[in-house]
């Protein structure tokens, strides 16, 4: 091969390189968030998306996330995540699940945290897409990051025994909690308020729902029908909006029901107010 022809050559594939370089930018199509849940447990928090106008060919939908600071930061590539790549023109949309957990800078965030999100549609994917305008917002997020606190109640006892091994002095007989989402300690701070006690027992009966389980008051009545036998469980798991729960707990567990459970509770019809 002469020097000229190798040349050509070589100028050739430099201009194919500069072109291919070149034309890795933003396509046209307009990405946006149509609904982002209020509060994250500081995981995950679900998008939900749409797309249009989209050009031929195949594009990718991104989504970019970056904590809030009263200076705004770039957003970075290593906190962007693939929502969906499209080809044709069609509109798309859908729901979304961001990973804080696989993302950089977004990975260990705390209560009270706000994050924020904004969407780029481009013929590249996260590691070499064109980075969104420092001032692009399309979304935000609070965190709370931290499960609910409370107290808990079991019914009069005969016996000194752990909670969770507690028996009831009669046949009804009431199990209570009291929590709390927000912090005691910081009232300033954001918090997704109190969600549910996941009530659950296990046994050979099945006694009411709670009263009000999606409330911070938790007032659950039981009454032993006379069958009752063997092994009965109470427990809750308060969680919050957000999604943070606390392990199970039990009032009672898998402790068997005894002949005093079985009894009806006595009343003082003889006393009166004076």
């Amino acid at each position: 091969m002469s020097k000229k022809i190798f040349t050509v050559l070589l100028l050739a594939v430099f201009m194919l390189a500069q072109f291919s370089i070149a034309s890795a930018v933003a396509v046209t199509g307009d990405a946006s968030i149509t609904a982002i849940p209020d509060f994250s447990s500081g995981t995950d928090v679900d998008l939900d998306w749409a797309a249009t106008g989209m050009a031929a060919g195949t594009k990718n939908i991104l989504v970019w996330g970056r904590e809030y600071a009263a200076v705004p930061v770039a957003y970075d590539p290593a906190d962007c995540q693939l929502i969906a790549t499209i080809i044709g023109t069609s509109d798309a949309s859908g729901t979304f699940t961001y990973d804080f957990t696989t993302t950089a800078n977004l990975n260990a965030l705390a209560t009270g945290d706000q994050v924020e999100f904004t969407l780029s549609v481009d013929d590249q994917t996260c590691a070499t897409a064109d980075v969104p305008a420092i001032d692009s917002v399309m979304g935000v997020n609070y965190v709370d990051a931290s499960a609910p606190f409370y107290i808990q109640g079991n019914p009069p006892s005969t016996a000194a025994v752990a909670a969770s091994l507690d028996t009831a002095a009669c046949n009804t007989f009431e199990y209570w909690a009291l929590g709390r989402d927000a912090s005691v300690f910081v009232t300033t701070e954001a918090y997704s308020g109190f969600g549910s006690w996941n009530p659950q027992v296990t046994g050979t009966f099945a006694p009411p729902a709670p009263m009000g389980p999606a409330s911070s008051l938790l007032s659950w009545t039981f009454a032993f029908p006379a069958t009752a036998t063997g092994a009965w469980s109470a427990s809750i798991a308060p969680e919050d909006a957000a999604g943070n729960i606390n392990p199970v707990d039990y009032f009672r567990s898998a402790v068997n029901v005894v002949p005093a459970e079985l009894e009806d509770c006595a009343t003082f019809s003889d006393i009166s107010w004076l």
